[in-house]
């Protein structure tokens, strides 16, 4: 063979990997456009939810679940098999000897058949990496092919969902469950429930103006500034930040914002948790431990512990292009969830549940597209049928325009402020009487060591009281100071007249059987005269001494504290 063609068969060789290589790197496989139809398995209703449901919609889960049940599934039949004779073997081994049939028409087969012809070739290390990947698609594509059918359809079954307010079912849900939203039509006889307290609740508190709203404050421009924040705001994300902070204001009052309730009772089954736009609540330390553990599904709304318990009031918004029947929704599943627990603390160690007929939810709905913000209220009443669920209406008090004029903006503002407000002190008084409440209001026990506290007399003069019984009447002020070790007076002027006011109040005390003495216990202040006790106040007396055995945590844990008039506070 001549010199010059010596290089030949080598160059064939590394020249065989390149002529093959389109096969090895094909254009987008046809294979791999049912791909994008493999989503995730669709998510079933559990039919027990269709089955509770008074009335059913006509969406598209309902009819899913109309052909689930009325249309029988259809199962593959197997492949006929028949029994090859004779000749006919003969003639198959011989036809796959040649190869079997031409299946080059077949879409994808051609270019699996060209890689499994050449797979003891030559390829370079991304042509393999290539090759790999082809060969994952292509199994990935087969999982949904006819032969796994069932399985898919097994997966989908056993997959649930629950129910949210975008979908029609969902108000059919906390209807049967006894929440009524807004324009719920009851029956012909059944006039729609309206709360005792509305008109004195319209009347005498939600109007009332206040000086954070006043011309001085608010003006035409601070009016204009928040128009054109209502027209920037595309998304409902920029109307809560940007838009709804104006018509709120500041308040020290417990909130929060876009949190999830998981951790209370849903109203209905399969439906999904509230998540209102914003919230106020209480603190968690204002109500007793027992109280919250008790009650804890009803009124602690998410499972971070930390957060405000006891919500009543609730705001939800839309931003221009949201759906005005479920903000509806929205605010009906909100209010459900603070009348309930309002409703729970109000009836907490009673021996039948209250019904007042009064209202101490609220809420408002914002909807940036129309400018409007609307206010609810909500109200328990008796259950349809003995032993059934309470029954909770909606009930809308008021409405503004607030884009229309600053008049109508300064209304508005002035309501969702003043029933906010008034929310909390309805939450306070709940929470009060629930903590008398607990362990049936037992005063704290007089045997406790050394319980003693400065008293008030009539002339306003400092005394000591002790729990011990005073054999010796002639003892002076100043041993029984000495023994009980109590705090006096921090103050220059009671440090100069305070032999005179000790000698006072020991002759007060002698002349008097029962002096008054303070304790706090039981998250209240509890007055004694003696060792009977005359009463009982959450607010906290001025200018006497009370005695807490657990210690005030901003006294740095000593059990004496005294509240002066102007305000401050002196601990001992």
């Amino acid at each position: 063979m001549p010199p010059g063609e010596e290089p030949e068969p080598q160059s064939r060789k590394r020249k065989r990997p390149i002529e093959h290589a389109p096969a090895v790197d094909p254009q987008p496989q046809p294979q791999a456009k049912p791909r994008k139809r493999s989503q995730r398995p669709r998510s079933r209703t559990p039919p027990e939810f269709w089955d509770n449901l008074s009335r059913v919609p006509l969406c598209r889960r309902a009819l899913r679940e109309f052909d689930r049940r009325t249309v029988p599934p259809v199962a593959p039949k197997p492949p006929e098999r028949y029994v090859l004779k004779g000749d006919l073997v003969k003639q198959l081994k011989c036809f796959s000897r040649h190869g079997g049939p031409d299946l080059r028409d077949i879409r994808g087969v051609s270019s699996i058949n060209d890689r499994r012809s050449h797979a003891n070739s030559f390829q370079y290390p991304e042509q393999k990496t290539e090759a790999r990947m082809s060969q994952s698609r292509s199994s990935r594509s087969q999982i949904w092919s006819g032969a796994n059918l069932s399985n898919a359809s097994s997966r989908q079954s056993t997959q649930r969902t629950t129910i949210s307010s975008k979908d029609p079912a969902f108000e059919q849900a906390i209807i049967d469950a006894g929440y009524y939203p807004y324009g719920y039509e009851y029956s012909d006889d059944e006039d729609t429930p309206i709360p005792n307290n509305i008109e004195e609740l319209m009347e005498e508190r939600l109007g009332q103006p206040r000086p954070s709203l006043s011309p001085s404050h608010f003006t035409n421009g601070d009016f204009r500034n928040f128009q054109r924040e209502n027209m920037k705001a595309k998304t409902e994300d920029r109307v809560r930040s940007d838009v709804f902070p104006i018509i709120r204001g500041k308040a020290v009052i417990p909130s929060g914002q876009s949190e999830k309730f998981n951790h209370l009772t849903p109203l209905a089954g399969n439906i999904s948790d509230a998540q209102p736009d914003y919230y106020n609540g209480s603190r968690p330390a204002q109500l007793h431990p027992d109280v919250r553990s008790n009650l804890g599904p009803y009124i602690i709304p998410c499972t971070d512990t930390s957060r405000p318990l006891l919500p009543n009031f609730f705001t939800e918004v839309k931003g221009p292009k949201g759906d005005a029947i479920e903000l509806k929704l929205q605010i009906t599943q909100d209010l459900g969830n603070g009348a309930r627990g309002m409703h729970k603390l109000q009836s907490y160690k009673q021996k039948n549940p209250t019904y007042d007929g009064k209202a101490y939810t609220l809420g408002a709905t914002y909807h940036s597209g129309t400018g409007t913000l609307q206010m609810y209220a909500m109200h328990p009443t008796e259950p349809a049928r003995p032993g059934g669920d309470p029954q909770y209406h909606t009930t809308q008090i008021n409405g503004f325009h607030m884009t229309g004029n600053r008049n109508t903006f300064l209304e508005g503002a002035t309501w969702f402020r003043n029933a906010r407000d008034w929310a909390k002190e309805k939450r306070d008084d709940f929470i009060a009487l629930a903590n008398e409440r607990v362990d049936g209001e037992e005063a704290p026990s007089p045997d406790e060591p050394y319980l003693a506290s400065f008293t008030a007399s009539s002339q306003n003069e400092l005394s000591i009281t002790s729990n011990t019984t005073h054999q010796d009447s002639e003892s002076s002020t100043d041993e029984l100071a000495r023994d009980t070790d109590l705090p006096r007076k921090r103050h220059a002027k009671s440090r100069q007249s305070g032999r005179r006011k000790r000698t006072t109040a020991s002759s007060s005390a002698q002349e008097s059987t029962a002096v008054e003495s303070w304790t706090f216990a039981k998250w209240r202040f509890h007055c004694f005269r003696g060792e009977t006790k005359v009463g009982s106040q959450k607010d906290c007396p001025c200018d006497v001494w009370v005695y807490n055995k657990d210690g005030w945590s901003n006294g740095g844990g000593k059990q004496w504290c005294l509240w002066e008039l102007d305000g401050t506070m002196d601990y001992g």
